[in-house]
């Protein structure tokens, strides 16, 4: 009797999985919430480089972002504008793209942060079964931000996503 007890209060019991790590390969688009309880998958898609994308790319590989790696945060849309093509992140999600750029065989991952609160997270880049860590930057609130990497990587571990309180003036960090 106890046990079917403890059994039918389980089965009322909401279940929620929060995944703390989001894998993501190349050619996917991942959706997740973050709350109390941590980072949740709201959807996963394959996906194509949106027009936002696709000038953002070329103008990664024409090298006006060269000097944004390591601490050095630049902004997007200097040259032709990507930042006017930017989507308007969904509030209450952040959407991550990661696709290999046209042209040239290299990875970007764009991150919308329809959140009012900056979001920081860790990545690991696989190129078939290795791994490394790789430096990402903060994404501003309510804002979208752009990684690109000059070569080809199969998926990205994005960990330890989390929001964090973020108003202008203060620093963009990237780690």
């Amino acid at each position: 009797m106890f046990t079917r007890t403890i059994a039918a209060l389980l089965m009322l019991a909401p279940v929620t999985a929060a995944a703390q790590t989001v894998m993501i390969k190349r050619g996917e688009t991942v959706t997740v919430a973050i709350d109390e309880k941590g980072v949740r998958e709201v959807d996963r898609a394959e996906t194509v480089p949106t027009n936002f994308e696709i000038v953002g790319a070329a103008e990664a590989q024409r090298g006006d972002y060269d000097q944004a790696t390591g601490p050095n945060f630049k902004a997007m849309g200097g040259n032709t504008g990507s930042a006017a093509l930017a989507p308007k992140p969904e509030p209450g999600k952040i959407v991550l793209r990661f696709i290999r750029t046209p042209g040239k065989d290299q990875s970007l991952l764009s991150i919308q942060n329809g959140y009012g609160q900056a979001l920081v997270y860790r990545a690991a880049m696989y190129v078939g079964k290795n791994s490394q860590p790789t430096d990402v930057c903060l994404v501003l609130p309510g804002k979208l931000g752009i990684e690109h990497w000059p070569f080809a990587i199969d998926a990205l571990d994005l960990s330890d996503l989390r929001l964090v309180a973020w108003k202008p003036g203060d620093p963009i960090p990237c780690a």
